[in-house]
């Protein structure tokens, strides 16, 4: 199956905004302008398709980093939609967030993890 960042009319997909938000917006602001990069290396070994993959798989990969979706990214949901206006798109983004903190795809730090196996 094939996944696509942008829909029908060119606009980014809430699936695409959510891995984004977990790849790049979280370890921008968590390490800044060095992203981590001297602390971790490449943290870029998950691509969208393998991201959703694990998602519609809906199986923890990582029972050490399963757990509840943090405040900080509701409260950063809830500001995203005040200000872009566009509540149902960042409700379904959220969602594909919430998901990945559940099945253990983020590690501590709020970035997705390098990579993972789904548990059989």
């Amino acid at each position: 199956m094939s996944f696509s960042a942008v829909d029908v009319n060119g606009r980014f997909t809430p699936e695409f905004a959510a891995y984004t938000k977990v790849t790049l917006v979280n370890r921008f602001q968590t390490y800044g302008a060095d992203m981590g990069i001297s602390k971790y290396g490449n943290r870029d070994g998950i691509t969208f398709s393998e991201f959703m993959k694990a998602i519609q798989k809906n199986r923890v990969v990582n029972p050490q980093y399963a757990r509840a979706l943090p405040e900080h990214e509701v409260r950063s949901s809830r500001l995203n939609a005040q200000w872009n206006g566009n509540v149902p798109f960042e409700n379904q983004k959220l969602g594909m967030i919430e998901k990945a903190y559940a099945l253990g795809m983020i590690g501590p730090d709020g970035v997705l993890l390098p990579s993972f196996e789904a548990i059989a």
